[in-house]
């Protein structure tokens, strides 16, 4: 059985330039937030719960050389974490998750609202985010971090229950 490689190996391996230099700066951000990074193509958890997904690609097999997707649900946003309307309006763009009968079992999709906001056809993964090099970056990143907050905050008050 081969060895998994680290996450900063297969970035460096896998990305180039300033995509690189933002996907090593937001595997420092998850550690610093006592997030469990994976590894080659891992899932990143806290407290043990399912947080995000991430690939890395050189654009080959996914839509963009790094992906992320998130599990959750964002029927509403944490009160102590409040989304801007831009961040919601980025995610209602750009991270809807359709269903695309990948196998994980959630085909046709369901109905999901998301942020206020009612979307058909949703999969598990709820959103993805896709990095691309390009000038939405910094926008996707900081939405990334702020969804990645208020599943943190949900699994804390999960924790409690």
């Amino acid at each position: 059985m081969s060895e998994q490689k680290k996450i900063e190996d297969v970035i460096n391996e896998t990305l180039k330039g300033d995509i690189q230099k933002k996907a090593l700066d937001f595997v420092a951000y998850l550690r610093a937030n006592d997030i469990t990074v994976g590894e080659e193509h891992g899932i990143i958890k806290y407290k043990g719960e399912n947080v995000c997904y991430y690939h890395f690609d050189k654009g080959s097999e996914y839509p963009s050389p790094w992906t992320v997707w998130s599990e959750g649900d964002y029927n509403k946003e944490h009160l102590e974490i409040p989304l801007e309307e831009k961040q919601k309006e980025f995610v209602w763009k750009y991270a809807i998750n359709n269903c695309g009968n990948c196998g994980s079992g959630c085909h046709p999709g369901s109905t999901k609202t998301i942020f206020g906001k009612e979307f058909e056809n949703v999969c598990h993964a709820t959103l993805n985010f896709y990095i691309y090099g390009g000038e939405t970056d910094i926008e996707c990143l900081e939405c990334m971090k702020k969804i990645i907050k208020i599943r943190k905050r949900n699994i804390d008050d999960q924790l409690k229950a």
